[in-house]
């Protein structure tokens, strides 16, 4: 068992989900209850058991529909303190972090550029379409995922292609992707038409909305950027008639996790899949996290909006 551990950050509902010796504080004016948060930041902690890592359930004491971002970091960062061995973390979904504190935060995206083929290929089958037929494009503006997500899906399809502004970058992949299966991967300049060629579109930290309406009806759109909220809301609202998914559904022995928790848990326990996010990345580092990704036997159940 690693002794890195993880930890999921969360909010609580009202008052009385914090566990309190003193219950009457919680009956204080707000000004009092405030200050005693923030001096002595009353958490509620729950110890996750897994077979490779464990974690917690940290629940801070904020009550979710008082959230404000500055008194959560002040908070959180006197938290933090108190556990030395939490490497990797998983905030709520609208606490942005500061950016003075260097801790890993999961976005689930180096995990999901791992198993995005399997994902590919559920959502096909689950809508009866083909992937030998199925064109797809990756929009990049992170050369250093978008290389883990080509080479967990070339040898497996027919189209594919990236719009980037980097192209320079690529030219080596091109090669070495033709070489190994004879596929000729197209990298692009940004053109409205590619996105309304496209049956599944992969956006990796690519900015921008002003292509929402080119894409085609009944596409998959994964997203696999870092900050990507307001974007997304505003894609589904403007395109209820295509898939967009930013999170995968998974079970593990039993256990329902989303990308970014299981994220966590590899990285506490695979040493390999903990150099990525060190920046270390090659074929070697490919083949041995893929392999201890089978090995663990990780299903996708769905998929979420």
């Amino acid at each position: 068992m690693s002794e890195n551990k993880f930890a999921i950050f969360d909010y609580v509902k009202n008052k009385n989900e914090i566990e309190l010796k003193l219950n009457f504080l919680k009956q204080m004016p707000d000004f009092i209850w405030n200050w005693y948060v923030q001096n002595f930041c009353p958490i509620t902690i729950k110890n996750l058991n897994f077979d490779i890592a464990d974690g917690f359930l940290i629940k801070l004491p904020i009550e979710k529909n008082k959230f404000n971002n500055f008194n959560a970091n002040k908070i959180f960062m006197k938290v933090l303190k108190k556990f030395d061995d939490v490497k990797i973390i998983k905030c709520p979904n609208d606490f942005i972090l500061d950016k003075k504190n260097k801790i890993l935060v999961s976005h689930g995206n180096y995990f999901f550029a791992f198993v995005i083929m399997e994902a590919i290929k559920k959502f096909l089958s689950n809508h009866k379409k083909k992937l030998s037929e199925s064109e797809i494009l990756i929009l990049d503006n992170n050369f250093y995922l978008t290389n883990i997500v080509l080479d967990n899906i070339y040898a497996h399809v027919n189209y594919l292609s990236i719009v980037t502004q980097q192209k320079n970058l690529y030219k080596k992949k091109e090669r070495e992707i033709f070489q190994d299966t004879g596929l000729n991967l197209q990298v692009l300049d940004y053109k409205k038409n590619l996105i309304s060629e496209s049956d599944i579109i992969i956006n990796i930290n690519f900015n921008g909305n002003n292509f929402f309406d080119a894409i085609k009806k009944d596409a998959l759109y994964f997203d696999l950027s870092d900050s990507k909220k307001k974007y997304l809301d505003e894609l589904k609202i403007k395109r209820p008639d295509i898939f967009v998914f930013d999170k995968l559904n998974l079970v593990y022995k039993n256990n329902l996790l989303d990308n970014k928790i299981f994220e966590m848990i590899l990285y506490c326990a695979d040493n390999d899949f903990k150099k990525i996010f060190d920046g270390e990345y090659n074929k070697k580092i490919f083949s041995a996290v893929k392999k201890k990704i089978q090995t663990l036997d990780i299903k996708i159940s769905s998929f979420q909006k």
